[in-house]
Order: structure tokens, then C-alpha cells, then sequence
């Protein structure tokens, strides 16, 4: 965007992408009149995120990685929630991220609060994935994550991607966020 250093842009950016990642501890609900099975199938996806995952987050535009940033998120059950505590560090600063989700007329939503803000998603399962969208038509940003589990050498890990188009009146920037996690 015009007149914004691709670093600071990429930082900021970040940020509203940790809203995102906290979402690691989400899964999928399906219409309004969502069966059971298909509940039960959602909440049973949560489960796999309670426990200690660390890894790193890169931040990338125009093909280039604009940061890297160590991250670590716990996940555990609450009632039949699942919430999450995400940590990571900008430029010497420690940041946290709280997130929670609920089912509400059979559809999965999660809050996720960072610095006093609450920003609701909506996520649903689509191929072996969770796919996860703002809530509110009103964000500035398009943005979308896709987020899968797979198995790699005896361990666990998570795999983050997502994408943001920033729109400004200088124009519109694109915006890859990728995070791998592996369980401890």
C-alpha cells in the first residue's frame, strides 16, 4: 500500500493474523439443523487440538517473507468448549490471545479476544480441513485460513495457511500467513 514500508505492513497484518491462529482450538458445524452426527463430528475435531503446541509463524508478500515469529498456543476442554491461550512476541513485546468457541442453532463460532478486542469467526469443515471466515461483513480485510492436522515422523503437527487482501486507497495488498505447530 502506498506510503507503508512492507515490514510495518507486515507486522500489523500479523497481528489481526494471531486473531486467526488462537483459532487453532475450532472446528466445523454445518447448517442451522445440523444433525448430531455432524456436531459430534465437529466437536470431536476440536478434541485434537487440547494439549501444548509450539511453532513458527511466517508472514509473506509478493513472494518474499517479510518475519518469522515464534508462537505457542494450549488448548484444553471447558465444559464442552474448547479454549486456547495463544503467546507470541513482537519486537520485544509479549502478546496474548484468548479464544473460545460455542455452538449456536448448530453452527460453530469462536470469539477470540486480543488486547481488550473480540473478533467472532465462523468455521466449518470442508475436505479434512477447517476453513475459517470473519463473522462480521463490516472487517476492512478479506481473509480466509485453512487449517489441517498430519502426521510427520511420529509427530503431530498443525499446519496454519491463510491469505488477507488489504484494501486501502492505494490499492490492494495480499497478504500469506503460514504457521506450523508441532505438539509437545
Amino acid at each position: 500500500l502506498t506510503g507503508m514500508a512492507p515490514i510495518d505492513y507486515g507486522v500489523f497484518r500479523m497481528l489481526r493474523f494471531i486473531f486467526l491462529l488462537s483459532l487453532l482450538s475450532f472446528a466445523a458445524g454445518g447448517s442451522a439443523n445440523a444433525s448430531s452426527d455432524k456436531k459430534a463430528e465437529a466437536q470431536a475435531y476440536l478434541d485434537r487440538y487440547v494439549g501444548t503446541w509450539k511453532g513458527e509463524l511466517s508472514i509473506e508478500s509478493s513472494g518474499k517473507i517479510l518475519r518469522t515469529l515464534p508462537l505457542a498456543a494450549e488448548y484444553w476442554k471447558s465444559g464442552d468448549a474448547v479454549k486456547g491461550l495463544t503467546a507470541f512476541e513482537v519486537d520485544g513485546e509479549m502478546t496474548f490471545v484468548e479464544s473460545s468457541n460455542y455452538f449456536r442453532n448448530g453452527l460453530l463460532f469462536a470469539d477470540v479476544t486480543q488486547k481488550g478486542e473480540t473478533v467472532t469467526y465462523r468455521g466449518f469443515l470442508k475436505e479434512n480441513r477447517l476453513v475459517w471466515i470473519p463473522y462480521d461483513a463490516e472487517l476492512n480485510t478479506e481473509r480466509q485460513m485453512k487449517e489441517r492436522f498430519v502426521e510427520e515422523d511420529g509427530e503431530e503437527i498443525l499446519y496454519v495457511d491463510g491469505v488477507e487482501l488489504l484494501r486501502s486507497n492505494g490499492g490492494t495488498a495480499k497478504i500469506l500467513l503460514r504457521a506450523r505447530m508441532v505438539r509437545e
